[in-house]
């Protein structure tokens, strides 16, 4: 295998483990479930901060990334296949 294609599965797999880390905040934290609630509406990232009790420059930071990784479409639900599984209530109610 060359270097190059050695470097672009590196740079491949570093993606991979950061939007997975996003998700994972995303739902421990209960900022995609907040962003849900709120709709069409929206929220800033002040505002779904204080909803979820969580830092305000570290929501800043997440709501960056994730839409740099387009992870949340405009009103915080995730696009594609997994957005079924991203969006359910993580109580099992829905």
């Amino acid at each position: 295998m060359a270097i190059d294609e050695r470097f672009d599965d590196l740079i491949a797999s570093l993606g991979g483990f950061h939007r997975s880390w996003l998700v994972y905040l995303g739902l421990e934290l209960g900022l995609f479930a907040r962003l849900r609630e709120a709709g069409s509406d929206g929220m800033t990232p002040a505002e779904l901060a204080t909803a979820t009790g969580t830092h305000p420059q570290a929501v800043e930071a997440w709501a960056w990334a994730v839409d740099a990784h387009d992870l949340a479409g405009d009103t915080g639900h995730a696009p594609g296949p997994g957005a079924d599984l991203l969006d359910r209530d993580q109580s099992g109610a829905g």
